[in-house]
């Protein structure tokens, strides 16, 4: 075959035809090329060859943006929501999760005034938030500068939590020392 550039042409197929062509490809193989099916041995010495060619190359930035884009908004994994919680709780038994500077001030502050004790070591579905009262079921959390760039995902840690705590009362509290 000559070398050179091909544009492929198609026509339309109908539903019909479509779904025929889905049903003859069940079952069968993915060939390496057209007309092989390599075995998993093949296939193997293929993948370490193909990253032996690669080591030491250096991506330019436009192939990084490109593989970085490839990924977005595609299916976070074959792993479960509930799966997914279970990773993050042995990931915060390695690494405490940090405590603002203020936080322990304020906290204080607020249990003088709802005269009440809050639990600074309450974790519930692998968040660990910042404050709990058992006897009103108030979760404190105390917002940092940071929070004003991660709305977002605090309003879904939010929900979660109160979802999982049966409509528990949230109390934020700003720090707006720094």
């Amino acid at each position: 075959m000559p070398k050179g550039v091909y544009k492929h042409t198609s026509r339309p197929c109908s539903e019909a035809t479509k779904e025929k062509i889905s049903l003859a490809q069940k079952g069968i193989p993915r060939p390496y090329q057209v007309g092989h099916i390599c075995s998993d041995e093949t296939r193997k010495k293929i993948g370490k060859a193909n990253s032996i060619a690669l080591m030491g190359r250096k991506l330019t930035e436009e192939t990084k943006i490109k593989i970085r884009n490839a990924g977005k908004g595609k299916h976070t994994g074959p792993f479960s929501h509930e799966h997914r919680m279970k990773l993050r709780m042995a990931k915060l038994g390695k690494h405490a999760p940090t405590v603002g500077s203020n936080e322990k001030i304020l906290l204080d502050a607020q249990e003088i005034f709802d005269d009440c004790k809050i639990d600074r070591n309450f974790s519930v579905i692998g968040y660990k938030p910042d404050g709990y009262c058992h006897e009103t079921n108030t979760v404190y959390e105390v917002y940092e500068k940071f929070h004003g760039n991660q709305i977002a995902k605090d309003l879904q840690r939010e929900f979660e939590i109160r979802s999982h705590l049966n409509c528990c009362n949230f109390m934020i509290i700003y720090d707006n020392t720094h």
